[in-house]
């Protein structure tokens, strides 16, 4: 009878045993499976935050483009006043100084002004330290503006003290038989792009830039003098672009400084000009990263709460197989 006790106790410890390890294959298949699904939420979320920042991109560009439209139009609107008073100006050079430093004051942002004639000889500035005479014919909007008999605006670099950190605006100015007289020049300064980023709440590490309609780029944050000249024409996110010139949202890496950011292309309405704006990926997907590491802990939690409910029913499995072996 002993020998048959026995004989009956050990498939008993067998079929334990074999249970237990189906038990311990299900939990781990489920923690996996339930990690599995929160990767694919997690990374669906992503895609819709970046897909959200674009949007923002584009709404931020619009902003942008339409702060640098009104600066342009309101240097215009100086440029025509300056050049209402050229032909008074190899007569009576002084009251031309005032009258370039009395529009100066009405403008809402430091822009240089300045009259030059046909020759591309410096008039009158508005910045005192600026030689009256200088020559300015080697510059390229000055250059540009003298031989192009065009109408409307002339963007280049800035052409007088303050050519490293603006944009130069230049107009052609003729007299009532159309013959032309000279140039009148403006700039839009650097604080042009704190100024909408301050008022706009940039976030860390975004980036803005004014550019020229075939690649050249005017003026940059950050980066600075560094930039000013760059072309981007051959740039696969600027060359998608520059075909049509309609807005366009990209996702580029920086070359300098290896930030991603999501980018907005446009033009400026009625100018000659290209502005572009960049969020930085990181600050993009900061309340991501929030949400995610939530999710992880989730994962964590319940990876471990089922741990504990295998360890469970194993420990009352392994009591009711002991109990079941006493009886016997």
């Amino acid at each position: 009878m002993l020998l048959t006790a026995s004989e009956t106790v050990r498939p008993r410890r067998r079929r334990f045993r074999l249970a237990r390890r189906p038990l311990g294959f299900l939990t781990l298949a489920s923690v996996l499976f339930i990690g599995a699904v929160m990767g694919v939420l997690a990374w669906a979320d992503r895609a819709s935050a970046l897909a959200g920042a674009d949007r923002t991109s584009q709404v931020l560009a619009l902003a942008f483009e339409r702060h640098v439209g009104r600066t342009l139009a309101e240097i215009e609107g100086a440029l025509v006043m300056i050049g209402d008073g050229l032909p008074l100006a190899q007569d009576a050079p002084e009251p031309v100084d005032m009258r370039l430093r009395s529009i100066q004051a009405r403008l809402l942002h430091d822009s240089e002004l300045a009259l030059v004639d046909v020759s591309g000889h410096l008039v009158s500035s508005s910045n005192v330290p600026v030689r009256r005479g200088l020559d300015l014919s080697s510059r390229e909007l000055i250059r540009e503006a003298l031989s192009e008999p065009r109408e409307g605006l002339f963007v280049g670099p800035g052409a007088l003290l303050d050519r490293d950190v603006s944009v130069g605006i230049a107009r052609r100015v003729a007299d009532t038989s159309g013959a032309l007289i000279g140039v009148a020049y403006g700039s839009l300064d650097i604080e042009t792009l704190d100024r909408f980023a301050e008022e706009a709440a940039l976030p860390e590490g975004a980036s803005m830039m004014l550019l020229e309609e075939d690649g050249t780029v005017l003026l940059r944050r950050p980066g600075g003098e560094g930039w000013v000249g760059r072309s981007l024409a051959t740039d696969p996110m600027f060359v998608q672009f520059s075909p049509r010139l309609r807005p366009g949202t990209y996702h580029e890496i920086a070359i300098d400084d290896r930030v991603e950011r999501v980018t907005t292309y446009r033009t400026v309405q009625g100018y000659p000009m290209v502005i572009a704006i960049g969020l930085p990926a990181d600050a993009i997907l900061v309340p991501w990263r929030e949400r995610s590491s939530k999710l992880l802990l989730v994962w964590a939690l319940t990876g471990f709460a089922l741990a504990l409910i295998a360890a469970a029913v194993a420990s009352q499995a392994r009591k009711a197989a002991e109990r079941s072996r006493h009886r016997s």
